[in-house]
């Protein structure tokens, strides 16, 4: 029988192997279990709002500042053009009630000249905007790839002792995969629809006056709803990621130790199934409350979008001698598409909160 020179002797101390083999106090923990019993310990996770640090350093990463303000100048003019061909083409359709039918169609090939050089200017600026957004995310991407690998090589040997590998794996397949899309594509649709949603929202208060302040109070029921998602939300994709990691260390260390789990009997294949199968349950509960709560808040957005919509509807209603035809569809026209953007803003955002689990688990 082989023990360790650490483990504790259950022979006798007149027992001839006891010359060869030290034991300790039986009541003592061995050395591979360590002060607390277990050598790799679990994993930490974050609990509440993602450090603002995490949020700092990203913006480092992709540029600063300037770039943001390059953004805001780029998506600025991107709705403006939007706004002056929408304008443009109402216009344009007023001008049938009062100008005969030669004359319509004799201006039209202006009218649209005008309305396509904006369209043509809206189509670059989306293009520019789209670029700068996605190549700052791969740039912050390598930047925090590069400070984990520099700081995984420069690590201890006790680190890869009480981190098994599926850990280290997961860091780098699920967190980076995070890093390098999902946060610049959720980030360049959260800012593609806040500006959006701000300059319909301010031309539909513009034309319906004091009464598109009605829509106001009603937007912070938006951001109560938004709150309340995204707490839960946010901790759920932590849970996410914590429990993909036993998953991941799991399978590798089953198909390093394939041939010594069979050579042990089918009890213990079984045994190895059981426990993937256990972990895989874990991870898809924490993904089926995800989908349970982006359920919950997709429900109570869409009827604060219906209460929304009375309002605007009732306010041109009463407003309809003061407003031409023209300027009432165009009003219609944003109220039905700003109700989505508000919806996708609180969307994109929580992914954004979510999503920035990802570089604070890099970090």
């Amino acid at each position: 029988m082989f023990l360790t020179p650490t483990a504790a002797s259950p022979f006798p101390v007149d027992f001839l192997g006891a010359a060869f083999t030290p034991f300790a106090d039986a009541g003592g923990l061995s050395y591979e279990e360590g002060i607390d019993g277990k050598l790799v310990q679990d994993e930490e996770r974050s609990h509440g709002r993602v450090d603002g640090k995490i949020f700092r350093a990203y913006l480092t990463a992709i540029g600063g500042w300037p770039m943001v303000a390059l953004w805001v100048l780029l998506l600025s003019a991107w709705q403006a053009l939007a706004i002056a061909g929408d304008f443009w083409l109402s216009n344009w359709s007023a001008t049938a009630a009062v100008v005969s039918k030669e004359t319509f169609l004799a201006e039209a090939e202006y009218y649209l000249a005008v309305y396509a050089a904006l369209a043509f200017g809206g189509i670059v600026l989306t293009i520019a905007r789209t670029l700068s957004i996605l190549l700052s995310g791969l740039k912050a991407s390598r930047v925090l790839f590069d400070d984990m690998t520099k700081a995984l090589l420069k690590a201890p040997m006790s680190f890869f002792d009480t981190n098994p590998l599926g850990r280290i794996l997961n860091r780098y397949s699920g967190d980076v995969t995070t890093v390098d899309t999902q946060i610049a594509d959720t980030l360049s649709s959260f800012l593609a629809m806040v500006f959006m949603a701000a300059f319909a929202l301010g031309t539909t208060v513009v034309v319906i006056r004091s009464l598109g302040l009605l829509i106001v109070p009603l937007l912070l029921v938006y951001l109560y709803v938004g709150q309340v998602y995204v707490q839960p939300a946010r901790e759920m994709e932590r849970v996410n990621k914590t429990t993909r990691s036993p998953m991941i260390n799991l399978i590798s260390e089953c198909i390093e130790g394939a041939l010594v789990i069979r050579a042990f009997g089918p009890k213990q294949v079984r045994r190895f199934q059981r426990l993937h199968q256990r972990n895989v349950d874990g991870n898809l509960e924490a993904n089926y409350v995800s989908s349970v709560l982006a359920q919950w808040f997709s429900m109570r957005i869409q009827l604060t979008s219906a209460v929304i919509l009375l309002v605007i509807a009732a306010s041109l209603v009463v407003s309809k001698d003061l407003i031409s035809p023209g300027v009432i569809g165009l009003v219609l026209n944003y109220a039905f598409s700003i109700l989505p953007f508000f919806e996708w803003i609180v969307q994109c955002w929580s992914r954004i909160e979510t999503s920035m689990v990802g570089p604070e688990r890099l970090a």
